[in-house]
């Protein structure tokens, strides 16, 4: 999936699981916010030419060159270390937002014809039954349907 996709759909998983949650204070909706944004796009840090790479690009060209695309960042094995955070010093709110931000991009990416190694270290693809191609008609379709998604649960 490309990045606003991920974004969007990070976003609209974000919100439904606020919508559910009784009233929360700005401060602790604005951490969780920030951590699916920042969870949405954390996995392709291993992508040479991703936003997130781009946007820290010493760090995203050491991972992009010591682990392949869609292998440990879109692993089971990484979202349990992101349960790890709870012990520090790192909001609760913010690595809530981190991991469903994380769990959702790796589900997009379970859509789409390449799928991924979820059970990495194991190099075999898992991939939805129904998939689609990054960036054709059906990722923007989807995307599309994220962003009502999204408003809808806000109230926008």
């Amino acid at each position: 999936m490309q990045y606003h996709t991920h974004l969007a759909f990070g976003a609209a998983a974000g919100a439904v699981v606020l919508h559910y949650i009784p009233q929360i204070s700005v401060e602790h909706h604005l951490l969780y916010s920030f951590g699916i944004l920042v969870g949405s796009l954390l996995p392709d840090i291993d992508h040479p030419n991703s936003k997130i790479s781009n946007a820290i690009p010493v760090l995203g060209k050491a991972v992009s060159k010591t682990v392949g695309h869609r292998t440990f960042f879109h692993s089971l094995i990484f979202i349990v270390m992101l349960f790890f955070l709870y012990r520090t010093n790192i909001s609760n709110d913010f690595v809530t937002g981190l991991i469903l931000g994380v769990t959702s991009h790796i589900i997009g990416d379970m859509f789409t014809v390449r799928g991924v190694y979820l059970f990495y270290p194991i190099k075999k693809s898992v991939r939805s039954p129904l998939t689609f191609r990054t960036g054709g008609f059906i990722e923007q379709v989807l995307f599309l349907v994220f962003i009502g998604v999204f408003y809808s649960m806000v109230g926008v």
